[in-house]
């Protein structure tokens, strides 16, 4: 249970860290009017990346080199996680009436399932 809870807290941290690489490229590539749809794509991918050589290495203690195939089901898991995060945010926002309140959950929940799906699918434990 101690390796599970250690391993969710850098899994929190390496998401944090997602999220600013994420947000920053997006963000400094929309100003160079790459215009908000465009700038997504390379700060979405840039992040997967990011998390994915992160969580290997502290969340799940991968020292060996990264394969190819371990990459693409972390990318399958990450879009996934992002279409159920995106599926429950719908679900929700109407009933809820906050914006807000259906991010936190849709995210709360995508969170426990890529935790799993990554423990799981992509590093096997």
């Amino acid at each position: 249970m101690a390796r599970i809870i250690r391993q969710f807290g850098w899994f929190a941290v390496v998401g944090a860290g997602g999220f600013l690489v994420d947000t920053g490229i997006t963000m400094w590539l929309a100003g160079l009017a790459w215009g908000p749809e465009g700038a997504r794509v390379p700060g979405l991918t840039l992040a997967i990346l990011f998390t994915w050589a992160a969580n290997r290495r502290l969340t799940f203690d991968r020292i060996e080199q990264g394969r190819p195939r371990e990459l693409l089901r972390y990318a399958g898991v990450a879009l996934t996680v992002a279409l159920i995060n995106y599926s429950v945010y719908l679900l929700l926002v109407g009933p809820l009436g906050s914006i807000m309140m259906a991010i936190i959950l849709a995210t709360a929940v995508s969170m426990l399932a890529s935790f799993a799906g990554y423990r799981l699918v992509v590093f096997g434990q």
